[in-house]
This record gives structure tokens, sequence and C-alpha cells, in this order.
């Protein structure tokens, strides 16, 4: 009982933090691209998201979250293909280029073997991925409930095989738009922000995207940070409670 609560402490507090973190970016990212033109108060951006969550989680909990989990995976799917055309189109490549140029380019590299230091080297990044995979099947609250309220075993089994495959041709879009955008900041002479994590914020809201593309982005931030927050919020009762 004693390392079972001190587990569950442990995943409260970075939970907590860790959540909290996700939604202050999002908030603040939300609010500089849509309500501070409004001169809305950034404190009432946040109560107002915060209880939008809250409000439809509360309603019927897990259930809640895998019909809107889904609806939000679409979007975040959707509004990334979109960017990507709209990248491609501003570079002037067509479909089968956008794939010439990438492999052309120093980012279509796979695998990093020659520097030991790099934290991309592949013998980190292979006992990394072993480790992220044993806490999101074996620790996390936040990553197995969904698994756990599923009827049975083999089907909740088949459940983390396809959400495994599924992250694949995630991964490549996301890689894809990665060296897109890098592509882009070369050919116009960009300079770009020291974090990764601002590039594509910067170059969404800098006029560079058509303002399709730039709305879908917002809805792709709103709907990938609702759907870490919510599965957050009821992760968090659960061991509250518990």
């Amino acid at each position: 009982p004693r390392a079972y609560k001190t587990g569950a402490a442990y995943f409260l507090l970075a939970k907590s933090l860790g959540a909290a973190a996700k939604a202050y970016v999002i908030v603040l990212l939300l609010h500089t691209l849509l309500f501070q033109g409004w001169s809305v108060p950034f404190v009432v951006t946040t109560v107002v998201f915060v209880f939008l969550i809250w409000n439809y989680t509360r309603q019927s909990g897990i259930k809640t979250l895998v019909w809107t989990d889904a609806f939000q995976t679409i979007a975040l799917v959707v509004a990334l293909v979109w960017i990507i055309v709209s990248f491609s189109k501003a570079l002037g490549f067509n479909f089968s280029e956008v794939f010439t140029q990438i492999k052309a380019s120093p980012y279509s590299q796979l695998l990093e073997t020659a520097d030991w230091q790099s934290k991309q080297h592949v013998v980190k990044q292979f006992f990394s991925g072993v480790f992220i995979a044993l806490v999101m099947t074996g620790l996390d609250q936040d990553m197995i409930q969904k698994n756990r309220t599923i009827s049975t075993l083999k089907h909740s089994q088949k459940n983390m095989y396809w959400y495994g495959f599924g992250f694949i041709p995630l991964n490549l879009l996301f890689l894809t738009l990665g060296a897109l955008m890098l592509l882009f900041a070369r050919q116009r002479g960009l300079s770009l922000p020291t974090t990764s994590d601002e590039i594509l914020p910067m170059l969404a809201t800098g006029g560079y995207l058509p303002m399709t593309a730039t709305l879908l982005f917002a809805l792709g931030v709103v709907s990938a940070s609702f759907s870490s927050a919510d599965s957050s919020l009821t992760a968090l009762t659960t061991s509250f409670c518990i």
C-alpha cells in the first residue's frame, strides 16, 4: 500500500504539472492568435478553456473522452495534411517532388549512428522507445485508461496494437511537415526561432500560409490540447478517488 500510494502521489504531481504546462502553452497560443485581438483578458481565456474541458468531460467521463478524442484526432490529421499541401504549393512542389526534395535534403536521415553525443543516436532512441512503450502501456493511467474500459482483454490488446501501428503514418506526416517548413524557411531566407516548437506558429501566423490553413492549424492545436487535457483530467480523477 505504501508503494501504491507513493506511485499515485508522484503520478498526481507529475500529471498536474505536465497538463498545466501543456494547457498554458496552448491557451497562450490561442490568446495570441484570436482573443487578444478582441481585447479579452488572458485570465478569461484560460478560465473558459478549462471550463469547457471540465464541462464535457464530467457529462459521461471516459465515454465522452473516446468520442471527443476521435473527433479531435480527425481534426488534427486534416489540419496536418492541409498545412503540408499548403507548404508544398508555396514551395512549388507536386506530390512526387515533395518526397524527392526531402530525400535530397539533410532532413531525410533516419538513423544517427556516428555522433554518440546526439540525443538522436540510434541506441539511445531504441532504449527510449522501449521505456516509453513500457510507461505508456503499463504505468500511465492517462494512457491506459481507455484500454482498461474495453469490454474484453482480446479487444483491448487489439486496440493497443492498432494504436501502436497508427503512430507510424502520423509520425511520417509530422516529419514531412517539419522538413517542408525547414525547406520553406531556407528558400525564403527566414531566420527561425531557436526553439523548434515555435517554428510552425511563426510561419502560420506570419502570413506565409493561406487563411484556411492558418485556421485549420488553430483548430488542430485546439484539438490536440483538448485531447491532452481532458484525458489528464479523467486520469487524475480516477487516481485521486481510488
